[in-house]
Parts: C-alpha cells; structure tokens; sequence
C-alpha cells in the first residue's frame, strides 16, 4: 500500500534569363500553351527560390502584350525579357505580322507571372510549352477530340489523378506537385501543412475550375483562390486548420470532389464534399495531412463523411449503447436514452458497449461489475465490457465521459435490476446497480446531459451495497488492535507525509508483530524503523514500498512470504497464519491503495481488520478482496500484494 490519502526570412535569389521565346514565339496560340504555374515541380524543397507568402495569380496560358487586333498589320509591338546579366525586366519591339492574334482573355503581363517563369527557369526546368515556344514548334492540343465529346457521357473523362496538390509542409517547404489521390503532407510526424496550390490535369482547366480557401492561424478564413494560386501562408510559421474546395463549370456537372483532413491529436476526421469546410475553427489545432477524391456523380462514394468539421461552440453529441443479453446475444444499438436490454424477461445482461458520436474530442469509458468477478477493468468507445455468453451477469455499471467533452456534458444512466425495477439515475462515473445482492441488470439507459442541465429523473437510489457481511458467531483473534489515525500520532510527520496519510503498512504489521511476538509494539516503531533503515517509507514514494514489508518482518525476527497464488493466499489463511494485503478501490480505499491485515478462512471468507476505519473491520468474501487487489507498481513490486507473516 502504499498510500491512503486521500525562421529568419530568406533572401530571394532570381537568375536572369531571356524570357523573349517564352513569350512571343511565333505560331503558338496563347491558349495552346501549357500552363507554368509559381508552384511547380520545377521547385523541390531544397531550392533556394521561396514561394511569396501572397496568393500568386497564374494564367491559364504565358501571357503575351496587350494588342489591339484592329490596327495595321505593320504596327509593332513590346516584347519582354529579362536582362541575363541584371535579371531586370527589358521590353523590345517585334513587328506586328511576325505575331498571333491574342483573345483578351489571354493578356496582361504581372511581376507576379514574371517571377513565376524566372523562378521555374532558375531551379534548372522549364515547361514542355516553353521549350516548343524556343524551338518555334506548336504543342499538341491539350484535349483530343475523343476526350473532348467521345464516352458514354459526351463530357472528358477524369479520376482524382487529374487533381494535382502542391504543399508547404513545416520544416520541408514546398513538396512538389503530386496526383490528389495521394496523402498530401505528413502523418505522425507533427508537421502543420502552412499552405496548399491545386492545379488540373491538361485538358480539365477547359471545362471548369477549383475554387479553394483556407483556415489559417491567427487569420481565420482567407479569400477563395482558385486553380494555381496559394491559399495559407509562407515563411509566416501559421498552421492550416480548416479548407475547402468546389469544381465549376462542366467539372462540377459531372463529378462531385470529396476531402478530408488529418488534424492534430484527433486523426483522420470524416469527408467533406462540394465546398464543405473540412478541419476545425476555434480549437487552436494543426492540418496535418489531407486527401482527396474526384468521384463522377454516376458512383456511389463509400467514405464516411460524419465529423468533417468541427467548430468550437457549435459542436453536437450523442451516445449510442448495446447490451449483450443471455440466450438472445447482442441487441440493436439504440440511442440517447432508449432502453438496451428487456424489461419483464429474467433475462440479464451479460455485457455492455457504449460509443459516442461527437464533434468534441474525448471519449466514453465504462466498467461493469460482474457476477463472482467485481468490478473489471475500464474499457472505451465501443469495447466490450463483460463477457457475453459467460453465463456471468453484470450487476452495476459505471460510465465517464473523458477530454473535452466533459466539459460540456454529463453522461446519466440508470439500469433495471432484477427483482428490484429501475433504480435512480446516476452520472460521471458513479456506480448503478447493485453490489453484494446477485441481483442481475437487465436493461439500461443512458443519455447525454448539457452542464447546468437537470437529471432526466430521480436520483435517488441509483446503486444499492449490502454491507460487509459477517459471520454470525465471528471468531475472536488474539491480535491487539491500532489505528493510524490515533492521536498520539496521526499528525507525525515522515518526511512530506503523516502517519495519518500513509501509515496503513507500519501500523498493520505493528498489530501482527505484537500478537506474534508476545509483546507490544507500537505502529510509530514501525514506522521509525523504515523510514530510518531503508527507502521504502514516505522517501521516494508516499506510504510503504512492498520490499519494506520483507525488510521490517526480517528485522523483528519474523518473516514474510510474498503469496504467488489465489489458492496460496486460502492455504495461509486456513493454516492460521496473518496475510497482510494491499487493495484499492474498493469499501475499504477511494483512491491509491491501502493495508489491510487478514486472518481465519470459512466457508470463502476472512476476517479483515482495517488500521484506517476500524467499523469495516469484519468478515468479507475472499473473492471480493482479491478481485479489488491493488495494482500499483510499488505495491506488486514481489509479486502479488499479499504477503504472509510469521515465525521464521
């Protein structure tokens, strides 16, 4: 027993390089260039061109000089390069009838757009469209005609390869371009994604558009971007924390995109669709990884799409719940409230598993008290507490509500027990049954209630305890009775803690070193001795490390076995001999563990005398005591706490 108390910005570096090809070739249409975006596999992680922290515009198309397709053939016009010694922007002239004509849509020039080519240039690739554009040869159109109008459905056939997805990932930077049906950024690695750059496959930016935005820390929600330009920041060390993302024009007819994010000490949350939000707002938690999914609306889509979003203030709860009843198994879960089990049958619950269904993160655990078992340990979300088809019945159950969630809610329960109806409600932890009686659950319910909220009923007699049962003719020990919490001592100190905290061990084997050895022995020499010859007492741990029982026995000329076995605890007891046994959580200790001494065996009990309560001292079942043995480490640090004393 031991115990019964209660980054530094970077500097852009821009090669200069003649930009004169790239956009004025002769006999390439605008809109057959294939896009350079600021963002494109030409920048790796290790390259020292750095993405601006603003969302880049990037054409569709290497934008050509404003013209003006009414005037004179021989009229000329500015063509723009980059100076390869200066990297200063340069504009020449061109005659007229050496250019094609460009559509408005296809115009304007940006430093922005400028940067992008110069920045792709520098990490040492170019564009498929910029290298025909310096050999004078015209690309191959981005669309064949079979793609364009072929298929059963007249429309370009497209997967989620089609999507591609560039990320900023902590630590690492930008990640390159990759198909969307990959994770995008890390998992397991604690790494916030800072910023996200969709794009399309060729062909697909003719029939429609991405159109994204982003939660950002500190920022809240960005202005939608759409395909090729940044949504998050750089070089800001801001976490994503939410998204989302649409398609338009013909893209968005015939497919539907589906997303979904992978956040900070929660995981993978469901799938959002169609411009949902997917993450969290208000939680202060990191986008760890996303995925994505392009689905033609003809194909059912068989990812869960419960939880995409959670936003703090506005989240919901429920808790569903099963129980496994004998001869009819497990039942249909039911839900906030509704009655598990059967009413009227004789027919008792065998096991129990309850799950919540939340936008809060935290989770449900439970234990059930099991018939000649006790109390089991606790389990969670859904497990089984009990063992259906064992025949054993649960007899009271306890049920928690564990992280943010109990916060805002209590979770209530009450069951039905046999022979005695529907007892009173209870919450948070606290037991519902019965204890002592062999009385069986046979239904429950349970249900979740907002803080501040009234119970859903009574509370009144939730869990009923037949006290410690004695013998009737109880046989008396020669053993010389003391109290911890005397008041010749309870307020002596031993280092950082009282005789009253933590003496259980001293002043049990105080009361069986007086009866074995014929003399009294009071609990304070006990307890000087430890604390003065060994580090077991109130040093490195409050109360007794399991060693100093050994060490103590040994020194007052007894000895003590450590019992390996249940059996080896009945045999002690039924020789005559005194078992000192640590246990927790049970009539005897609320929290940590406590002391007690055992002595005699009838009929499956013993008679245990209590040092910290002296009214619970009485006969109690073997079972009861064993099943409630503690398990603190330094408590089982020989084995089993239990440990018999006697002459050497």
């Amino acid at each position: 027993m031991r115990r019964k108390i209660y980054p530094s910005k970077k500097n852009w570096v821009v090669a200069g390089i003649t930009l004169t090809g790239l956009l004025l070739a002769p006999s390439v249409l605008a809109e057959e260039v294939v896009p350079t975006t600021a963002y494109g596999t030409s920048l790796s992680p290790a390259s020292d061109v750095q993405i601006p922290e603003t969302n880049r515009q990037v054409n569709e198309a290497v934008p050509s000089p404003i013209v003006d397709n009414q005037n004179s053939s021989t009229e000329e016009t500015s063509e723009t390069s980059v100076d390869s010694t200066t990297g200063s922007i340069v504009l020449s002239k061109q005659s007229a009838d050496t250019r094609q004509d460009v559509t408005p849509s296809n115009v304007g020039v940006t430093s922005d757009t400028i940067d992008s080519t110069v920045a792709s240039s520098v990490n040492g690739s170019t564009t498929e469209a910029s290298t025909q554009a310096e050999a004078g040869v015209q690309p191959t159109s981005t669309a064949s005609a079979e793609e364009e109008g072929g298929g059963d459905q007249g429309h370009k056939k497209a997967d989620t390869k089609d999507i591609k997805v560039n990320a900023h990932v902590q630590g690492t930077g930008w990640n390159g371009f990759s198909d969307a049906s990959q994770v995008i950024g890390t998992v397991g690695k604690g790494k916030r994604l800072e910023a996200l750059v969709f794009k399309l496959e060729d062909g697909l930016s003719a029939i429609g558009d991405i159109i994204y935005q982003s939660h950002v820390q500190d920022i809240g929600w960005q202005t939608t971007v759409k395909t090729g330009e940044m949504s998050g920041t750089v070089a800001k060390s801001k976490r994503l924390e939410a998204f989302n993302m649409r398609l338009t024009g013909e893209l968005a007819t015939y497919y539907d995109v589906y997303y979904r994010t992978h956040v900070q000490n929660v995981g993978w949350l469901g799938w959002a669709k169609n411009g949902g939000n997917a993450g969290t707002e208000g939680l202060s938690l990191r986008l760890e990884a996303i995925e994505v999914q392009l689905v033609s609306k003809e194909d059912s889509f068989q990812g869960d799409n419960r939880r995409s979003f959670i936003k703090k203030g506005q989240q919901v709860a429920s808790i569903s719940y099963r129980t496994y009843v004998g001869q009819n198994g497990w039942q249909t879960e039911v839900k906030d409230g509704s009655v598990s089990g059967s009413v009227g049958k004789n027919r008792r619950i065998e096991a129990l598993g309850v799950r919540l269904d939340s936008d809060y993160f935290g989770h449900v655990s439970y234990q059930t008290h099991i018939q000649n078992v006790g109390w089991v340990p606790l389990v969670r979300d859904g497990q089984a507490s009990g063992v259906g088809g064992s025949g054993k019945q649960v007899e009271a159950v306890k049920i928690s509500l564990i992280g943010d969630i109990s916060k805002d809610y209590d979770v209530y329960y009450r069951v039905h027990s046999q022979n005695k109806g529907w007892l009173g409600w209870t919450k948070n932890g606290s037991a519902a049954g019965t204890e002592g009686f062999s009385l069986g659950v046979e239904a429950v319910e349970v249900t979740l209630v907002k803080k501040g909220s009234k119970a859903p009923g009574t509370t009144a007699n939730a869990f009923v305890k037949k006290q410690a049962q004695q013998s009737a003719k109880p046989k008396k020990y020669p053993m010389p009775y003391f109290n911890q919490r005397d008041a010749r001592w309870i307020s002596k100190y031993y280092g950082r803690y009282t005789m009253g905290d933590t003496g259980c061990v001293p002043t049990s084997l105080s009361m069986v070193f007086s009866s074995l050895t014929g003399k009294t022995i009071m609990p304070t020499a006990v307890a000087d001795w430890l604390y003065h010859n060994t580090n077991d007492f109130d040093r490195t741990v409050p109360g007794t490390r399991a060693p100093g029982i050994v060490k103590a026995a040994n020194a007052w000329g007894l000895k003590a076995t450590n019992l390996s076995s249940y059996n080896h605890i009945v045999s002690a007891l039924k020789s005559g001999d005194y078992v000192l046994a640590g246990v927790e959580r049970n009539v005897f200790v609320n929290q940590g563990s406590h002391e007690i001494v055992l002595k005699g065996y009838n009929n499956g009990m013993v008679y245990v005398t209590d040092p910290y309560t002296q009214s619970l001292s009485g006969w109690y079942t073997m079972s009861y005591l064993f099943n409630t043995k503690s398990t603190d480490k330094d408590d089982t640090a020989l084995g089993l706490p239990f440990f018999k004393i006697s002459h050497s």
